[in-house]
């Protein structure tokens, strides 16, 4: 491997994580920084804690991850680079029409990269396209999708256990970008790909609107929200309860305004990492957190999620969280709430209400 643009770099995980869980850089990062053209006009797509970002730091930028972008920032300002703010896109659809070269790290879902591709072909059809990822993570199936839906197409030896693809003129075959269902309540959601539970009702979604009692008044807010079922439940239930809803990713708020605009409600949505974005204090606060960054497995956004919960609730105000019984929340939970009390005997799901923060 060539000496690459991050290897003098100073980088870290932001918010910190441990070396096991993940590093600001992998091998998946290097090749796409070692086979890119320095010269020409790039945008870097979904690059997680700014390697990329930091390595070309004149090319344009874009995540659905608002975490994604504070990290850009973390990494850029300990390199003394110049901050991210004039040269991010909020829309792939922004991607300028003279862009030459596009660095796209894998996301975690096939029709969310599809997705991806179709605003970026068309916003710029004529850019070169590089893909890279883990090879352990990229289905031989997805493989196959990217080679007959392009026009040209090449799939770089692996190396270091990462592999990179190159495509021209990316042709998706026609489908829906929505995918839409009916909730339990009535409402009639949809969700663009990548947005959790965006094809069916999430079964733990629904077993806490079945066991926490809603206020009628007051404030709520749906922490983590996805396509906005918690959120929007709760305000068809409670019309006199003002709701705000937030998410990580831009794709959820989207899709979580969409839906309050499709059902007639009114809800209040921000981009948000955790509670970043909501100045406001709750009476209840709504939580299926989760336990997933992309392919890692981890609990820290969830302890965040608790950790900051426990900061905007009112006096008397309570945290509902739902999750999987197999995951160590409940001593989390403890290290902020003095009372918790798990409300559910379901085989799969645990429900927690706590209140009286620490």
């Amino acid at each position: 491997m060539p000496t690459l643009p991050t290897d003098n770099l100073l980088l870290e995980c932001f918010p910190p994580l441990p070396d096991h869980v993940a590093l600001p850089r992998d091998a998946a990062d290097d090749y796409l920084i070692a086979s890119a053209d320095p010269a020409a006009a790039k945008v870097i797509i979904n690059d997680r804690f700014g390697a990329l970002a930091c390595a070309f730091p004149s090319a344009t930028l874009w995540s659905d991850s608002f975490s994604a972008r504070r990290s850009w920032d973390h990494n850029l300002t300990l390199n003394q680079l110049p901050p991210a703010a004039g040269r991010t896109l909020t829309s792939l659809t922004e991607t300028a029409a003279g862009t030459q070269q596009v660095l796209l790290r894998m996301p975690k879902a096939l029709d969310q990269l599809c997705h991806w591709l179709d605003r970026i072909s068309n916003a710029a059809p004529e850019a070169e396209i590089l893909l890279a990822g883990m090879a352990k993570h990229i289905p031989v199936s997805w493989l196959k999708r990217l080679q007959q839906n392009s026009a040209g197409y090449q799939q770089l030896r692996i190396e270091r256990k990462a592999r990179l693809m190159r495509l021209r003129g990316w042709q998706a075959a026609p489908r829906p970008a929505w995918r839409s269902y009916g909730s339990g309540d009535g409402l009639h959601l949809s969700a663009l790909p990548g947005v959790f539970s965006g094809e069916k009702e999430d079964a733990a979604s629904r077993l806490l609107l079945d066991l926490v009692v809603l206020p009628q008044s007051g404030r709520l807010i749906d922490l983590g929200c996805g396509n906005g079922l918690l959120a929007l439940t709760a305000a068809s239930r409670a019309p006199a309860l003002t709701v705000i809803a937030c998410d990580d990713s831009a794709a959820a708020v989207e899709s979580a305004e969409y839906n309050a605009r499709q059902n007639d409600l009114t809800l209040t949505v921000r981009q948000s990492d955790c509670l970043s974005e909501v100045a406001e204090t709750a009476d209840i606060i709504l939580c299926n957190p989760p336990f997933h960054d992309g392919h890692r497995q981890l609990t820290d956004i969830a302890a965040r999620m608790f950790t900051e919960a426990a900061q905007h609730l009112n006096q008397d105000g309570c945290l509902a969280v739902v999750a999987n019984r197999h995951l160590p929340y409940l001593p989390l939970l403890r290290q902020h709430f003095r009372e918790v009390k798990t409300v559910s005997s379901h085989p799969k799901f645990s429900v927690y209400v706590c209140r009286r923060p620490e």
